[in-house]
């Protein structure tokens, strides 16, 4: 994917084309303060507990893509739930999927989450956010992208656990981030 990326400097005329309807939707006092892109399996939602925490402890309103299984497993977070799950981890390639995602570009450029956190590091998911014009994108690049990017954790080059990424991206944003958040509160 690395020497595809070359290719990725075609959407920034694209992104600049769309960046002025962009900068107005984000006078709406409505938007999230952190939009966590994750879209993948159950065991990701659960390891994304702690830095959902950390971003709904620094204040504001946070919202979660994750897909049917959130819910239950967030269900003891005040996280905005946004029902999707990347084509490319659910194996989905039909019309219906297409649709979905469109839909949530739509979503995504008319609300402009103050920050959106791409916690894989998927260049296809780097590159369809970035096309939503954020302020600030934050994540990985490690299948390309770096230039997409407005923040990348320093140090996780090598094998990490999934968890210390989470914990990574944390920091970069100076959130309080404890890794005990992962467990339900019974309370």
């Amino acid at each position: 994917a690395r020497r595809l990326e070359p290719l990725l400097l075609v959407l920034f005329p694209l992104r600049w084309i769309l960046t002025p309807l962009a900068l107005l939707f984000r006078l709406r006092q409505d938007r999230a303060d952190f939009f966590v892109a994750d879209g993948f399996l159950i065991g990701d939602t659960v390891l994304i507990r702690p830095l959902l925490r950390a971003c709904l402890a620094a204040g504001g309103r946070v919202a979660y893509m994750g897909g049917p299984h959130a819910p239950a497993i967030l269900a003891d977070l005040a996280v905005i739930h946004r029902r999707f799950q990347w084509p490319w981890a659910t194996y989905r390639r039909d019309l219906a999927t297409l649709f979905e995602l469109l839909r949530l570009w739509a979503h995504l450029y008319t609300r402009q989450p103050r920050t959106i956190i791409e916690v894989r590091g998927d260049v296809r998911g780097l590159a369809f956010l970035f096309l939503a014009c954020p302020a600030k994108l934050v994540g990985y690049s490690f299948t390309g992208g770096r230039r997409l990017l407005d923040g990348e954790p320093t140090g996780m080059e090598g094998h990490a656990h999934l968890e210390a990424h989470h914990e990574a991206l944390a920091r970069l944003l100076k959130l309080d981030y404890r890794r005990e958040s992962v467990f339900v509160d019974a309370d």
